[in-house]
């Protein structure tokens, strides 16, 4: 919420003797004291209403008569002009005094006349003054606000005459109400009594899956924080609603914070069907001030969040609601510490739920900007997403969709197929759409189809939207279109070619400015004069009037006779520290140059902020003549910038016929033409930083390699430049063979014969192989190559096969890093120069897709694997060991290869290259001992969209029931079920996929003791219920996890609880523990023991989990139940059944008399201590009725 500036609250004035508006009520605490009934300017009231609506004759002045029961009670009904209207119960009409019964009119006036708020949709529509007679005085009428009519009346009335709604209907309706609040805070205003009664409810006609909205109401409590001090109390509000501070005095800050603590209680109370959470958990028999005292005493702590907590789990069952979102919002809602409570994170995953209208669209603000809700919801991620490893990737595909929504709103055309480049179409299929966001849009559709691996038709989708966002004025998009403007699926005409060359080369791109020359060289000379003459010195912050009075330096003097010296004096102040002989050098212009540089000789080496001389300036925008001048005043071309950058860094700014002479001149007058420079983006915003080679770190010679200018670069070579010279790990070598350079390679290469391609030059391993196989953005090079990107890569790697590269020696595996970087053309030229088979060729390195070591459950590491650093992992499958961040693994290698990266990168055409030529597709991915991935595995971890590879895979013959390791039995059927990919589940399952795999070693049994045991909460909930009815499983899930055990589903779902980290919370149980109900109704499931005698209540008391414990015994588990233990077989003593401090065979009574729980350590810290003594204090609680 944005509330850095002040917001006027309404452009109605506000009437004389009326300082404040604050009103009373009986129902609500008053932080202020009301003034006596004073005397009052009704005249001046009067036109402060006229002011609003417009003067009225008396025939027009409406008479209300208010309704006493039904879903309106307290609401006045009456018709105007054929229309219904309202009268809710406000302030203003439950005053008393009449000076009380003004001001609350005023103040509701005030917020709902504010202008920002009356286009709102969640703020009711104000039409009219009624008036009705005042109870106390028949004769005389009160004012009344007359808004539109709420068909529903209050929010709990609507709940009450109609109790059932499904969840998305309470979402809907929540977030109506969070975006008033919303609303309302960026006007710096503070509802103050937030609840069921002050919602009201209309008829919506716009959506027929959502036919009511909610909007707030009565603002007579509201406070005006822009007008407050630093400090100040609520007005007044409601006990049962409100927060526990607010009767104190508060910053302004932590005011609009009691408004999400009453938002909390709206969520618990929407939740139970409109019913006040305060009715639910106190007893009815108390009176209001009983309940009053023991409400707010629960406040006092985080009490009430566990109590609203447990209220929805019980509720949950018999109610519809998602638990899970329901208890997160109470999360950010109920904490007693206002600074823990976040409105933005309750909105935020409202709206990303998108429990949005069918008319709403999205906003259109300049600003918008199509990654902006990846940004916003990164932070909620690992927030209410905890159950799941997957969610980047859900997050991901969102944002995708979101884009290809806006584009089909953006894209009006007809067809959506590429045509003719014929200029009388082009109106008809290329609507322009100016707007930024518009055009920030369909370049990152542009850019995502660009990148997209398996559609055959995205080119042609990329070049669609490229189109689009050229003709939206998007520069970026209209550079790469020229560069394409012999491609049939560009579509410019001559007019928009020359006005887009124009630009393009008044900014510098030497490319297009090439172009330009062949068909109008004076447009082309043109626009580089007025490159070399204000471009660079606009960006240094020069003004217009100051280039001007430069370049009429000369004539100044001569026809005034000033003295030179004297004009300079009065010459205003230069951003950067330049002086008038640096910006002199920007523009180019000799005479004036020679001018200044008469009185100011001694200037003729000084630097300004950036470290830059006035010869530095003059090679930065190629005036040759300007360089010769500076350089016969003793110009020093040996003097760097402060980012290392001299004067030969930018030689690509001159005319071709001038490049070789400025370069020897330079040279001679002290420039090292091996000088190393940094990155340098002071300049350059993100489009102008990809197009210019002026931005990345190295040696003069690093930078014309990228630029392409080759008379630039032979002239550094033959001044001493040297193609090995290592700058952050990069060589020119390495830079002319990631830009496809092929002829600068051989270029460099002959200057060096002695050059190893086969010598990393980086700590990664890379060679200029790899650099060519990695490439540069696609629509860089495109731009660079103008559309035979893909030649040039071909014709690179060629030329570097041809002078030794061996692939196959290489530290990083290229087949492997060719299929992590997408590259097509790369992967097949080294399959066919391969010398080993491809079954051994394809295992090896690939950078940043390492695994991190982290500790957790066993869907951690899982989860986040290949999403490490950007250091490689050295292995070999024949080396017997990994390392790893700099460290050996011990026990098997990590081993990967091209086929574990193509399922990975979902690439279904490179997996299918591979396995034509020979790739294996069984193999595995080993880690550590015990940990070994199939490729199946890696399709379920990455969240494919789709069934074709791992129906490839499968037909390949990938095992569906290959355990992931041999301690545990997760099959891909596991992973799919546990990141709820339904459609991967059920072909696995088609394949003969099992629920009873179970590996020898798996202490937690077979697949289904594993999905429960790793990923609790809603997911597995959502997967048993899959399982429950999909065909091939429905009459087949397995009640036993563990024949060996003899655990039970039951065991596990009710032994998941420990003492550091609970793993079932309240509100994730019991959904699970009904429908595993539902799902085994035999009563004698419940008592079930495993081998030592243990039921799934003994797991329940021993592991200290009250709510399994409380479920279980209402489902009718035996509390006296007592079984003999097998104490012949041998996995009596695993781990995983042994409980130390409980005796085989023990009874429920005696476990929980015995004390025989989990033995607390001394390292527990004292709130988990006194968290597993109050679990093992309601458990006895729960057991002692059967005890006694």
């Amino acid at each position: 919420m944005n509330r850095g500036n002040k917001v006027a609250r309404s452009e109605l004035v506000r009437p004389a003797r009326l300082p404040s508006t604050k009103s009373s009520s009986e129902h609500s605490n008053i932080a202020a004291k009301e003034q006596p009934d004073d005397e009052f300017n009704l005249l001046i009231l009067f036109e402060y209403l006229s002011s609003s609506f417009g003067r009225r004759s008396p025939s027009d002045t409406l008479k209300v008569r208010r309704k006493a029961s039904g879903p309106r009670s307290g609401m006045a009904e009456f018709t105007w002009s054929g229309e219904w209207l309202l009268a809710p119960p406000t302030r203003c009409s439950r005053a008393h005094e009449v000076t009380s019964r003004w001001r609350a009119l005023i103040q509701e006036l005030r917020i709902l006349r504010h202008q920002p708020l009356t286009r709102h949709p969640n703020f009711p529509k104000i039409i009219d003054i009624a008036w009705e007679p005042d109870a106390m005085d028949l004769q005389r009428a009160l004012p009344t606000i007359a808004t539109e009519f709420a068909a529903w009346g209050t929010l709990d009335s609507f709940f009450l005459t109609l109790p059932e709604h499904d969840w998305p209907m309470k979402s809907r309706l929540l977030l109506d109400v969070v975006e008033g609040v919303s609303a309302l805070h960026s006007c710096k205003i503070v509802h103050g009594d937030i609840k069921m009664e002050n919602i009201l409810v209309f008829a919506y006609e716009g959506d027929p899956k959502f036919p009511t909205i909610a909007k707030l109401s009565d603002f007579g409590f509201c406070v005006d924080v822009s007008e407050s001090a630093e400090h100040q109390n609520l007005i007044g509000y409601t006990t049962l609603w409100a927060a526990p501070e607010a009767s104190q005095s508060l910053e302004k800050e932590c005011l609009y914070l009691t408004d999400v603590y009453s938002l909390g209680f709206i969520v618990w109370s929407i939740c139970l069907g409109g019913r006040k959470p305060s009715d639910e958990v106190l007893a009815t028999t108390m009176d209001q001030e009983e309940k009053e005292r023991a409400w707010t005493s629960l406040k006092e702590s985080d009490e009430m969040v566990a109590v609203a907590k447990a209220s929805l789990a019980q509720r949950s069952l018999t109610m519809p609601m998602n638990i899970w979102q329901a208890t997160q919002y109470l999360d950010w809602t109920l904490r007693h510490s206002p600074n823990s409570r976040q409105l933005n994170m309750v909105l935020s995953m409202l709206r990303l739920k998108s429990y949005k209208r069918r008319a709403e669209e999205i906003p259109c603000e300049d600003t918008y900007h199509p990654l902006t809700p990846l940004k916003g919801n990164l932070g909620l991620i690992s927030k209410f997403f905890w159950e799941s490893t997957w969610t980047i990737s859900s997050v991901r595909q969102q944002i995708s969709n979101d884009l290809v929504a806006m584009a089909a709103r953006l894209d009006t055309s007809p067809s959506n197929s590429m045509g003719s480049r014929a200029a009388s179409n082009h109106t008809s299929r290329y609507p322009v759409e100016t707007s930024p966001k518009a055009a920030t849009a369909l370049m990152n559709l542009a850019y995502k189809y660009m990148s997209s691996r398996n559609s055959e038709r995205s080119f042609e989708k990329a070049m669609h939207y490229l189109n689009l966002a050229a003709q939206s004025q998007l520069e970026l998009a209209q550079w790469v279109c020229l560069r394409l403007k012999t491609s049939p699926l560009v579509d410019i005409t001559p007019e928009q070619e020359l006005e887009w060359s124009k630009k393009a080369v008044q900014v510098g791109l030497r490319p297009i400015r090439v172009d330009l020359a062949t068909f109008d060289p004076e447009a082309t000379q043109s626009c580089h004069e007025a490159y070399q003459r204000s471009f660079w010195a606009l960006a240094y912050g020069v003004t217009d009037d100051a280039i001007s009075a430069i370049t009429q330096m000369e004539e100044n003097v001569a026809r005034t006779s000033q003295c030179v010296s004297q004009i300079l004096d009065s010459f205003p102040s230069l951003p950067f520290g330049n002086t008038p002989l640096h910006v002199a050098a920007l523009v180019g212009k000799l005479g004036s140059l020679v001018v200044i540089a008469k009185s100011q000789v001694f200037a003729v080496n000084a630097t300004n902020h950036r470290g830059e001389t006035p010869l530095f300036l003059a090679c930065h925008c190629g005036h040759a003549a300007a360089v010769d001048f500076l350089l016969s005043l003793g110009g020093n071309a040996g003097i760097p910038n402060n980012y290392g950058a001299s004067c030969l860094h930018w030689l690509d700014a001159f005319e071709e016929q001038d490049i070789t002479r400025i370069a020897q001149s330079l040279v001679r007058h002290g420039n090292d033409p091996n000088q190393p420079a940094q990155q340098d983006h002071s300049f350059f915003g993100d489009k102008f930083k990809l197009f210019n080679n002026h931005t990345i770190a190295g040696t003069p010679l690093h930078r014309q390699v990228v630029g392409g200018s080759i008379t630039t670069i032979k002239a550094l070579l033959n001044l001493g430049s040297k193609p090995d010279f290592i700058v952050n790990g990069w060589t020119p070598t390495d830079r002319a063979a990631q830009f496809h350079r092929s002829e600068i390679v051989e270029i460099l290469l002959d200057k060096a014969p002695s050059f190893d391609l086969n010598s990393p030059t980086s700590k990664s391993g890379l060679v200029p192989l790899h650099r060519a196989i990695m490439g540069v953005d696609p629509f860089l090079a495109i731009y660079n190559h103008s559309g035979n990107h893909e030649d040039a890569l071909k014709a690179t790697l060629h030329l570097l096969g041809a002078r030794g590269t061996r692939p196959s020696e290489l530290k990083v595996n290229p087949i492997l890093y060719a299929v992590s970087k997408g590259a097509r053309s790369a992967l097949e030229f080294l399959i066919e120069h391969q010398n080993k088979s491809m079954r051994e060729n394809c295992y090896g390195v690939v950078l940043g897709r390492q695994p991190r070591l982290l500790k957790g459950r066993g869907n951690t590491l899982l989860g986040r694997i290949f999403r490490g650093s950007d250091r490689a992992i050295e292995s070999r499958p024949q080396s017997g060991q990994a390392i790893i961040r700099g460290r050996q693994v011990k026990g098997d290698p990590f081993t990967y290869n091209a086929v574990l990266e193509a399922v990975k990168c979902e690439d279904e055409e490179m997996l299918r290259t591979l396995l034509r030529n020979g790739a294996d597709p069984l193999s595995l991915l080993h880690f550590k001992t015990h940990t070994r991935f199939t490729a199946l595995h890696l399709c379920t971890m990455h969240m494919h969209g789709g069934t074709q590879i791992a129906q490839l895979l499968i037909d390949h013959g990938v095992d569906v029931n290959q355990s992931a390791s041999t301690i545990s039995s997760d099959t891909p059927l596991c992973y799919a079920l546990q990141g709820n990919q339904f459609h991967l589940a059920s072909l696995f399952l088609d394949n003969r996929a099992s629920l009873t795999v179970c590996e020898k070693e798996a202490e937690r049994g077979n697949v289904m003791g594993e999905l429960m045991y790793c990923i609790p909460g809603r997911s597995v909930f959502n997967a048993i219920q899959f399982l429950a009815q999909h065909p091939k499983t429905r009459s087949e899930m397995p009640l036993y996890i563990h024949d060996g055990y003899k655990t039970t589903v039951f065991h596990m779902v009710c032994g998941l609880s420990e003492l550091r980290r609970r793993k079932w919370p309240a509100a994730d149980f019991f959904p699970v523990f009904v429908l595993l109900r539902k799902i085994y109704p035999e009563r004698s499931f419940l008592d079930a023991a495993d081998i030592s005698g243990f039921t799934p209540l003994h797991y329940a008391i021993y592991h200290a989990f009250p709510e399994a414990v409380q479920a279980l015994l209402e489902a009718g588990a035996d509390p006296f139940s007592q079984s003999k233990p097998d104490l012949s077989n041998p996995l009596i003593d695993s781990e995983w059944i042994s409980k130390p401090g409980a005796e085989y065979g023990i009874s429920i009574l005696e476990l929980v008399k015995s004390e025989g729980f989990i033995k607390i350590q001394a390292g527990i810290n004292d709130a988990d201590r006194h968290d597993f003594i109050e679990r093992r204090r309601r458990i006895k609680e729960l057991v002692s009725p059967y005890i006694s």
